[in-house]
């Protein structure tokens, strides 16, 4: 895989019309697609919320479609609340990219019901409303009304274009959606674990720029999170916790060839869903591709590098979205509210405290210490909440309430190599 065209990128529509526009939503979307050239864009349809739950729970999809009037489940009552509640409840803005496409939003519906059609404008996302054939049609103010085909478009573009921001309409006053690469940048910062927070970061502020500066930031990225999935899964398979695998000559490749190793025994985890044999691969790739710029003697060429990069980063991102969704949670407290916690996400110190959703559960012990996380095990069709406790793969350090070291290889002198997950540092002892 080369480009991005070939990348298989997730896009998941919600809608219970079935025959009127969640099918032909997907076919004019795959047509499109194909004609494009993005031959491997996968599509999943769900019709009620908690299909949509189940779809979401097992993966990243980065665009979700959603029609705001929902079943709960198949053949119960429709009701803009229940689409309301499962917009709510994706866990930030940006993971993934929301669009709302909604007869909701159409004009006729809005003079029906205005209140509804204001608590869906407030959700955090882009807003298009479903062309009906009103008369009305040119008349629509707040949501842009698409036609199928416009909308399809919108969702290529936002896939397809590495830029932050779509092409602003014509006669569009407001300002022009993010990007998926955009929403991921603008949001990631504030989502990600800090060492992959930071290094995003580096990667927004150099991302239209074309020199060594955007590629050194992407290897750093790719590196760093290749790392943090070793730890991830040890944790899963409950792994030795001492990190003899790893050499200080080539960590990054010993730890891509355990990862291949440990996948295998991934099943029943979403996780697997994430951490795939392509993204494995594609770091690898990576991984040649910096050997390669490093040993050459020919000049570098920064838009080379980036073009070989470009792929395996975006696997990277993939896979650090899991951490978006699962984050790692420590000093957990329970009231009369439920789970709340601060989250290891973000640059920014002190760490905010923030609630966890209702459904996230905890063992009474996790209020004492260490180190948290909610993932989800996948048994048939349902999903279902699997507490976890990193304890032995970070340990706080006891000088300072900020780092949490990452044991990552041992060095020459067989002392183990601690990284900082929050600056990036290394630490032996």
């Amino acid at each position: 895989m080369n480009t991005l065209q070939d990348f298989p990128y997730q896009v998941l529509i919600v809608d219970d019309e079935i025959r009127d526009w969640a099918e032909p939503m997907k076919d004019r979307l795959l047509s499109l697609a194909r004609h494009l050239g993005y031959n491997k864009i996968e599509v999943q349809l769900a019709y009620d919320a908690d299909e949509a739950y189940r779809k979401l729970a097992r993966q990243h999809f980065h665009v979700v479609s959603l029609d705001i009037r929902l079943p709960e489940r198949k053949g119960e009552i429709i009701s803009v609340e229940t689409g309301l509640t499962l917009a709510r409840s994706f866990p930030y803005v940006g993971f993934p990219k929301r669009l709302i496409y909604s007869i909701t939003l159409a004009v006729e519906v809005i003079q029906k019901s205005p209140s509804e059609a204001v608590q869906v404008m407030e959700i955090p996302a882009d807003h298009y409303a479903k062309a009906t054939g009103s008369e009305l049609y040119e008349k629509q103010e707040g949501a842009i009304i698409l036609k199928v085909t416009e909308w399809a478009k919108r969702v290529i573009d936002s896939l397809a274009l590495d830029t932050l921001s779509l092409h602003k309409a014509e006669g569009e006053q407001r300002d022009p959606p993010l990007t998926m690469i955009g929403a991921y940048l603008h949001f990631g910062p504030d989502l990600l674990p800090p060492l992959l927070a930071r290094h995003l970061q580096d990667l927004a502020n150099y991302w239209e720029t074309k020199d060594s500066r955007r590629t050194d930031a992407a290897i750093k990225f790719i590196e760093s999170t290749a790392l943090l999935a070793l730890a991830q899964t040890a944790v899963l398979l409950k792994a030795d916790c001492k990190p003899t695998l790893l050499t200080t000559d080539d960590r990054i490749s010993t730890c891509l060839a355990t990862l291949s190793a440990w996948r295998a025994h991934l099943d029943g985890w979403n996780w697997g869903n994430y951490l795939t044999p392509q993204a494995i691969a594609s770091f690898r790739d990576a991984l040649a591709a910096r050997n390669e710029e490093r040993h050459t003697r020919k000049p570098n060429d920064a838009l080379q590098a980036w073009a070989a990069l470009r792929v395996p980063l975006q696997y990277a991102m993939d896979l650090a979205a899991y951490w978006v969704r699962h984050p790692l949670c420590i000093n957990l407290r329970y009231n009369r509210d439920g789970w709340n916690a601060e989250l290891l996400a973000g640059t920014a110190y002190p760490r905010k405290r923030r609630r966890l959703p209702q459904r996230l559960d905890f063992p009474g012990e996790a209020v004492q210490s260490g180190v948290w996380q909610n993932v989800w095990r996948i048994d048939g069709d349902t999903p279902r909440p699997k507490p976890l406790c990193w304890d032995g793969w970070l340990e706080a350090d006891s000088k300072s309430e900020r780092p949490w070291w990452l044991p990552i290889h041992l060095d020459a002198k067989n002392r183990t190599v601690w990284l900082d997950l929050d600056s990036g540092q290394t630490l032996s002892r």
